[in-house]
């Protein structure tokens, strides 16, 4: 087992109870082309256009071959664009009887049958690289791939939940993945983890700690670290039972099950949805005061904001978090005890009370400043870095000193953490992800 040390898990109000509701409908699905990092689409639907579940919507011109295909069975309502004629989202308006296309059953199937059936289901852009935290080109192997089996992220459920209720789906999931690399396929779990390994190709791998004890990219630097030359690729647990179900079944299995969570989550749990979902439908009757409320696909460190056009659950999201607006002027805050506040610093009274649960809202309590280096980024940055040095020359896009230091081996999630704690209120995601479409753009 490997323990994390560095790491933060935030005293949040608002977790899930471990009960599954699959009560809640959603009339209208998007596609988001956030999700899909670098990816330039060309359609092949158009407004009007009726589609079936797993039809291909649209080929993503930098990566030729790859398609994203519908989530859902209806109608094409929207295609919305933004600044620059950039992709923001495909709506579907769903039928009142939806089909599905039909695709090639067989879980003994060769590597590249395999592999073409992931690519025509869409199930592809299910895998993401790193480096880069993309969709891997078509025709590429790994040396290594990672499932994540654990959560660690504020207000997430524990996926063995899920698992055990697809056990049978997941394990053979698992071994379809086996077919895509020559190299060993690491599943990631908590401690003490139903999950065994059942074929020798396999690896199940402990991990315990604080978050982002949970996350990809502190997996990979553990067991299997990346480089210029050497790329691995990671998938989530409910993509695996979702590639058993394509291979099994022969229908692409769009149902993702998610935590409605966060202080302003009037009945905190699981709920089963799927891909793409409007949040709008899932939250009728759950927000308690909503004029005052921050809807967020995804988790609270690095979800995405809800807004009009793109008010649907992300593709890779697990969560809706549900916060209080942090938009009230505190007078004198800074002289204030801070008893319902949170540092990592230790300077609010609520850390010497011991208050498990925290109602947190979403101010950033201060203004952009230069980067301080106080120790907050070492005590919640796992591994072998120099995470001050690492995220001055993040902030600063120096290639040469930004590789040597580790950058290749994160995604924004993994700085997540580090921008929570930041003094200098300084978003080194954002500042992380400009600086490796740099790198792979100059090759």
């Amino acid at each position: 087992m490997i323990t994390i040390k560095n790491g933060l898990n935030l005293p949040m109000a608002g977790n899930p109870v471990n009960l599954i509701d699959e009560s809640k409908r959603s009339t209208r699905l998007a596609v988001m082309g956030d999700d899909y990092k670098g990816m330039r689409p060309q359609m092949l639907v158009e407004v009007g256009s009726r589609v079936e579940v797993g039809q291909k919507l649209f080929e993503d011109k930098k990566r030729p071959g790859v398609f994203i295909t519908a989530p859902g069975a209806g109608e094409i309502i929207n295609i919305n664009r933004g600044e620059k004629r950039k992709f923001e989202s495909l709506l579907i308006k769903l039928a009142s009887e939806e089909k599905s296309v039909a695709f090639k059953t067989g879980l003994s199937q060769s590597a590249e049958e395999i592999r073409k059936g992931l690519v025509d289901s869409g199930l592809w852009t299910a895998l993401r690289t790193r480096p880069y935290d993309k969709t891997p080109y078509i025709g590429t192997s790994p040396a290594s791939i990672f499932v994540k089996a654990m959560d660690t992220n504020p207000l997430s459920f524990d996926p063995e939940i899920i698992i055990k209720k697809y056990e049978k789906n997941f394990y053979e999931g698992i071994g379809v993945l086996t077919k895509l690399t020559g190299g060993k396929v690491y599943v990631c779990v908590k401690k003490n983890s139903f999950i065994k390994g059942q074929d020798p190709q396999v690896l199940v791998k402990e991990f315990s700690g604080p978050h982002p004890a949970g996350n990809p990219g502190t997996h990979i630097h553990y067991l299997d670290p990346v480089s210029e030359n050497k790329t691995v690729w990671h998938i989530d647990y409910q993509d695996v039972i979702a590639i058993s179900k394509l291979f099994s079944e022969g229908k692409l299995w769009t149902t993702r099950y998610v935590a409605l969570s966060g202080p302003h989550a009037l009945n905190p749990r699981i709920i089963k949805t799927r891909l793409g979902a409007s949040i709008d439908d899932l939250l009728s009757g759950e927000v308690k005061s909503p004029s005052e409320t921050r809807v967020v696909s995804g988790s609270v460190l690095n979800g995405t904001g809800y807004f009009k056009e793109k008010a649907y659950l992300g593709r890779f999201h697990h969560q809706i978090t549900l916060l209080a607006e942090g938009n009230k002027r505190e007078l004198f805050g800074w002289a204030m005890p801070g008893l319902h506040k949170f540092s990592v610093t230790n300077v609010f009274l609520s850390k010497w009370l011991l208050k498990k649960h925290l109602a947190l809202n979403t101010s950033i309590n201060g203004q952009h400043r230069n980067i301080v280096p106080v120790g907050s980024y070492e005590k919640v940055l796992p591994g072998d870095f120099l995470a001050t040095n690492l995220l001055k020359s993040i902030m600063a896009k120096e290639i040469e000193d930004s590789i040597n230091l580790g950058c290749l081996e994160l995604s924004e999630e993994d700085l997540a953490l580090c921008t929570y704690v930041c003094p200098s209120k300084s978003d080194f995601g954002k500042n992380l992800r400009e600086l490796l479409d740099l790198i792979e753009k100059e090759g």
